[in-house]
């Protein structure tokens, strides 16, 4: 029997990961494919249900299961996707809770921060659980439901993420590049749990990092889910992005975001004399996904057209209009990174080269 060619495996690494990041255009079409799903099913149970839980939802199981590699999508999918649907219950139990979610979002922070800083599989579930906890409880679209709703939701949004994966594992579509890589494993580790927890658990910059970003955010968390204020929101979102390990990654992450947001705010004033309405909410919904495929090739682009979407929608939902809020944006915005900028440079220890190079490599 002749004997064909060799079937090529797929190993799940993208041409770009080696050269110039490109945009990530898929991470947009898969977006879009989830939000429209997501809603066609709200809409067919019910047409209030969820506020949006459903849509997230999908959008963030099927991100962070093609977060893995290829080879291991379905299993690991699998975990992810479990693991959003936990973190958007936690966000659930806490909602209007200033004290419990102020609690649980310094214990999340600080335990996601020290996992970031860890090998392989555990820097890639800390990242994601921080993240995805955030999301939901600074959000707040989780408010209001009930415990029946709560869990309907996250299922339906884990069901149609899942599915999402499952369409682009066996048809073998590479959709977009990972954008969370887990830190290689350098040297020989020490086995062992005990060992395991002394690692995790070590002492050193990066506790005193996880510690300040554990109690920032916590403190602000249960500020704002106490009262609601809009402006400490933007603060802590500000505080959230800003404060990196290295206070050198500090800096370089505050310009950028300075940068995009006041680009971003002048812009939606400027376009805001000349269209208005529903013309003026496509113009910055078109240009939101156009910074979202851009977001792995620089990150001032894709925060500069968030904040021209974020204006243009809660600008125009108020009677201050979208001058006012543009101004408040760039104002809360610039709390957050003194704030961060405090942190980083104040409490942090070290500032010579050798710390900035062990924690830069630990980001």
């Amino acid at each position: 029997m002749a004997k064909g060619k060799p079937k090529k495996v797929k190993t799940g690494k993208s041409k770009q990961a080696a050269g110039k990041p490109q945009p990530a255009w898929g991470m947009v079409s898969i977006s879009l494919v989830a939000i429209a799903a997501g809603a066609l099913v709200a809409r067919a149970i019910g047409a209030d249900l969820g506020k949006g839980v459903i849509e997230a939802g999908a959008v963030l199981v099927a991100w962070a299961g093609l977060l893995v590699a290829a080879e291991k999508r379905l299993t690991a999918s699998l975990g992810m996707g479990l693991l959003v649907v936990s973190m958007m219950l936690v966000a659930w139990a806490t909602s209007g809770n200033g004290v419990a979610a102020g609690l649980v979002t310094g214990l999340i922070m600080f335990l996601s921060a020290l996992a970031a800083r860890q090998t392989g599989k555990m820097s890639t579930v800390g990242s994601i659980a921080g993240t995805i906890y955030f999301l939901f409880a600074v959000l707040g679209i989780v408010r209001g439901l009930s415990a029946t709703e709560a869990a309907q939701t996250s299922a339906i949004g884990f069901l149609i993420g899942f599915a999402l994966i499952l369409i682009l594992h066996f048809t073998e579509i590479t959709v977009f590049p990972r954008l969370i890589e887990p830190r290689k494993q350098s040297g020989k580790a020490s086995k062992g749990s005990k060992a395991a927890v002394t690692r995790f658990f070590a002492r050193g910059p990066g506790m005193r990092y996880a510690l300040a970003r554990g109690i920032l955010l916590g403190v602000g968390m249960g500020l704002y889910q106490a009262n609601g204020n809009s402006n400490i929101f933007w603060v802590m979102i500000g505080v959230w992005v800003v404060l990196q390990p290295a206070p050198l990654a500090t800096w370089d992450k505050a310009i950028r975001r300075g940068i995009g947001t006041l680009v971003g705010c002048l812009a939606v004033g400027a376009v805001a004399y000349f269209v208005s309405g529903e013309a003026l909410t496509a113009i910055a919904f078109g240009l939101f996904l156009v910074g979202l495929a851009y977001y792995p090739v620089d990150y001032r682009i894709f925060i500069t057209t968030l904040s021209f979407l974020v204006v243009t929608i809660y600008g125009g939902a108020t009677e201050q209009g979208i001058i006012h809020w543009g101004l408040l944006r760039i104002l809360d915005n610039a709390i957050g990174i003194g704030i961060a900028f405090l942190a980083a440079y104040w409490v942090l220890p070290g500032r010579g080269k050798k710390t900035e190079k062990l924690l830069s490599s630990k980001i």
